[in-house]
């Protein structure tokens, strides 16, 4: 059979078997591409609800956990506290926190106190004694070892499912013992369920694991359920879609079935679109088949001719200086531009011979590990890298580059490739580096590119140095990285949560010492009122104390933020100068305060712009003895003002200057040991002044004194980002 019709006939049943290949392939992709998105989106549903549920039960934990660790609660089931409950423990409260009863449980699991409300009427309900049995019966609500040891899930009472959080009585510190339990139930009744519809916008349903799931009356057998795992798919319809999911309780057994139906909109897509396939698969193929058959006529099967000619003309000449002339863009057209270049490289191929003999005995002079590899897969390699691969003759004599790469690559982390990676890199124009490991115990650099002679590729080069030592210091600089960049982060949450814990009781400490003091609890003798007056200034001085170790937590979280607004100056000097005053007169210290007339506003946050101020001052004069001066001045430079503390104190010594603005840093001396303080507050200052994209510095000198400078720029409007995070 001539060309012609040959060429007809395989492109008629190629096109034929591709079409039917194309349609049951597209079918089947297509149909279950969008049957996997319509899974995928029925249990991210699934999971939605599943996530609004446990929504629920952390909230009923937080709120069990609120009351459980607090002093009343504690002083309340011990009975010294009869008032607790009208204060606390209201039907409106119960109702308010979405929560239908709270159970109060001594250590002997026995009933303390308990009510229960209804959340649409706000009145008071009286607790089934079925319900309390079951709930006193379940041991694991009452099993506490520690003090952090709660209970939070679900139970299927014979009264219906209930979302349920247990917790110990403690003190609020934690310290001292369990006195009983805190029981916090939320019904899942139907309103709760049309409750969590409206929210998740699904249609849900909540049964016992042992009843029918869905009101459409499709059921999900149970134990079929159990035994598929977390998500059963039923496809009820053409047009609907469930997914069923077992909610276990508390103590691991199946409770509750949760099914969410949804409709079948992707699986409808997908048909739709499988049929808009299918015929236009028909069309193109049809008008591509016209095309290609009156395409091929003109274009290739007679430029073949004109190629079959011309090969056979040069191998009549046996001339390799010939060429072929086809022109076009086209393969036939690539196909003659590769004949001339094999051409052409069989006339370069003495010289490449001759520059490879060259290259073979400049190698060994090479300080690293060398191979080159012609266009033969050919090689040669110096002493240094077959030492370092430990290559044998054998494999050496076989002169087949292929081989050797295959055997390097066995040694290191390169599994398969080798010889596509070489082929890739005949041609390449471009070298490029990688790093290889060897047998788990040395790491190698490798350079691979092209050999290039007169602009043409002649081969590829492999150069290879041992970067064993350097990876190793490298590993270790990162694991000290990351583990002083943990400890840090560690510090810095510590730091915070003790603080936020340490604030709440401290204030109550103060408030209380205040309110006696002020005669609030009846009048107080003299040495009660002293003794009440050092409580209250030593709270007041331990939550100073606390308050800007939470703001160096803070800084150092990258959590504290800048509230700019423009004020006035002088104003905001006089504020600081009622603070310092009282102190530098407590000591008998003058305090001067110059001020430039031409300064008016400044845009800054106006807190901590007072809170540096003080901080300067009150070192200034705690550092300062008797009789001594200190001296607070702002002055305008350019369109800066520079602020400055300035005082006549005992000054800083040369090796402790280094350490000054360290956080949790006092200067070790015998004088310095003879002031309070936790060396945050030039800390603190430091880093206000650089969160407001100024700077701070001093000069002192011992025995003399020392002066504080800290420079702002000076801007009277805000900006658009006034409140930025540091």
């Amino acid at each position: 059979m001539r060309i012609y019709p040959k060429t007809l006939l395989t492109l008629g049943i190629t096109f034929l078997c591709l079409f039917i290949l194309l349609a049951v392939a597209t079918d089947q992709i297509i149909g279950n591409s969008y049957g996997s998105l319509e899974e995928d989106d029925l249990a991210k549903n699934v999971e939605r609800a599943q996530n609004a549920i446990w929504a629920q039960a952390l909230t009923a934990d937080m709120t069990a956990a609120s009351f459980a660790v607090w002093d009343d609660t504690f002083y309340f089931l011990q009975g010294y506290d009869d008032s607790y409950v009208e204060r606390n423990i209201v039907p409106e409260g119960l109702a308010s926190m979405q929560i239908n009863m709270m159970l109060f449980y001594d250590t002997s699991n026995e009933l303390f106190y308990g009510m229960e409300a209804d959340l649409n009427t706000y009145e008071e309900k009286e607790i089934s004694n079925s319900l309390l049995e079951y709930i006193g019966s379940n041991e694991l609500l009452f099993s506490h070892p520690t003090s952090d040891d709660f209970i939070t899930g679900i139970l299927n009472s014979p009264e219906g499912p209930l979302l349920i959080s247990s917790w110990p009585i403690t003190k609020t510190s934690g310290d001292g013992p369990i006195v009983g339990t805190l029981v916090v139930v939320k019904n899942l009744d139907s309103p709760w369920i049309e409750n969590l519809e409206e929210v998740t916008q699904l249609d849900l349903n909540l049964g016992a694991f042992s009843e029918t799931n869905h009101s459409s009356g499709i059921s999900t057998a149970p134990s079929t359920l159990a035994e598929t795992g977390d998500l059963n798919i039923t496809y009820l319809s053409e047009t609907s879609i469930m997914g069923s999911s077992i909610l276990s309780d508390i103590n691991g057994n199946p409770a509750l079935v949760l099914d969410v139906v949804m409709p079948r909109d992707i699986y409808q897509h997908g048909r739709s679109s499988t049929e808009f396939m299918m015929y236009a698969l028909l069309i193109i193929g049809v008008v591509f088949g016209i095309v290609l058959t009156f395409s091929i006529e003109r274009s290739v099967l007679s430029r073949l001719t004109l190629l079959s000619r011309n090969l056979t003309a040069i191998t009549d000449s046996k001339s390799i200086s010939s060429r072929l002339e086809i022109s076009g863009n086209d393969e036939l057209h690539d196909l003659s531009v590769t004949i001339n270049d094999m051409l052409q490289v069989l006339e370069n191929e003495v010289k490449v011979r001759e520059t490879l003999n060259l290259l073979e005995s400049s190698l060994e002079s090479i300080n690293a590990g060398v191979m080159v590899v012609d266009r033969d897969s050919r090689l040669i390699m110096n002493d240094k890298f077959i030492n370092m691969w430990n290559i044998n003759v054998e494999l050496i004599s076989q002169n087949d580059a292929s081989k050797v790469l295959e055997y390097i690559a066995s040694q290191t982390d390169i599994t398969e490739g080798t010889t596509e990676l070489l082929e890739e890199l005949e041609n390449c124009s471009n070298g490029f580096s990688m790093t290889l490991n060897v047998n788990n115990k040395a790491v190698y650099d490798w350079y691979v590119g092209p050999l290039n002679q007169n602009e043409n590729i002649v081969g590829t080069i492999y150069c290879v140095n041992d970067i064993t030592n350097i990876k190793e210091a490298e590993r270790s600089l990162i694991l000290a990285k990351v583990a002083a960049e943990t400890a840090n982060r560690a510090k810095s949450d510590f730091l915070t949560n003790m603080s936020h814990e340490l604030r709440t009781p401290l204030n109550s400490i103060i408030g209380f010492s205040d309110l006696m003091i002020g005669g609030s609890v009846g009048e107080l003798a003299d040495m009660q009122k002293k003794f009440l007056g050092n409580i209250s200034t030593s709270g007041k001085h331990l939550l100073s104390i606390i308050n800007n170790v939470l703001d160096i937590s803070k800084i150092e979280a990258g959590k504290m933020e800048l509230n700019c607004e423009p004020f006035g100056i002088s104003g905001a000097i006089d504020e600081v100068k009622k603070l310092v005053s009282p102190l530098a007169d407590e000591k008998e210290l003058t305090i001067e305060f110059v001020m430039d007339e031409q300064l008016e506003n400044i845009c800054a946050d106006r807190v901590k712009f007072k809170q540096i101020m003080f901080n300067l001052a009150n070192n200034a004069i705690k550092f300062t003895p008797k009789g001594g001066k200190v001296t607070i001045s702002a002055l305008r430079f350019q369109n800066k003002v520079q602020f400055t503390v300035t005082d006549t104190g005992i000054g800083i010594s040369e090796e402790n200057k280094s350490k000054l603005f360290l956080p949790f840093t006092q200067l070790d001396s015998n004088i310095n040991r003879l002031y309070e303080g936790t060396g945050l507050g030039l800390s603190l200052a430091k880093q206000f002044v650089e969160m407001h994209d100024g700077k701070i510095w001093f000069e002192s000198e011992l025995g003399k004194g020392t002066s504080f400078t800290f420079e702002l720029p000076l801007k009277t409007e805000t900006v658009v980002d006034a409140k930025r995070p540091i």
